[in-house]
């Protein structure tokens, strides 16, 4: 049983399972540094890729435009093994450019709809069908012109306390799927 302990934050609901090797983890509010060099290895060793992502963050005053800067699953969400939905403001550009480099495509959510309903934080299902949140036309579109099947929820109530579907499910437990890297 391992802990993260002394002065590590890690909660794991900060990272997003991009592929069957690779995680996306973010450090916010929610995981520093320290928690993240001690939970690093233990993915290292189940045979993940780990990317750090880096949160603009607040300072003192909670700003609701932002509420990606928490958790990446706000603003990233893996369509197949190489396409993603993001929202970019809420990234910093080198994981972009990261991303872009190991041969991601890259389908921008759009701004209106990601700070109303959240579409960028969904569920996968399987490599190109996902569940997301009903109210963003402009980026459902997008995502099923790239050939991903989208099955829309009600989910409204949940952006109000700063999250959407995969906040409440988390990732599902699924057949070992594609990886970026092998």
């Amino acid at each position: 049983l391992y802990t993260v302990h002394g002065k590590g934050v890690c909660e794991v609901g900060a990272f997003t399972r991009m592929a069957d090797d690779l995680i996306v983890a973010m450090l916010s509010t929610d995981c520093n540094q320290d928690g993240l060099d001690q939970v690093r290895p233990l993915l290292e060793r189940a045979g993940y890729r780990v990317w750090v992502a880096r949160s603009a963050g607040p300072l003192h005053v909670f700003h609701p435009e932002l509420i990606g800067w928490i958790h990446s699953d706000m603003w990233i969400a893996p369509l197949d093994r190489d396409l993603a939905l993001i929202y970019p403001p809420w990234c910093d550009y080198e994981t972009i450019r990261y991303l872009k480099h190991i041969g991601y495509e890259l389908i921008e959510a759009d701004r209106e709809e990601q700070e109303h309903v959240a579409p960028a934080n969904m569920i996968t299902i399987e490599p190109r069908k996902v569940v997301m949140p009903a109210g963003a036309p402009k980026t459902r579109a997008a995502v099923e012109d790239a050939g991903v099947d989208v099955i829309e929820v009600e989910y409204d109530e949940v952006i109000k306390y700063g999250g959407s579907i995969r906040c409440t499910t988390m990732q599902l437990v699924r057949d070992p799927g594609p990886g970026v890297f092998g």
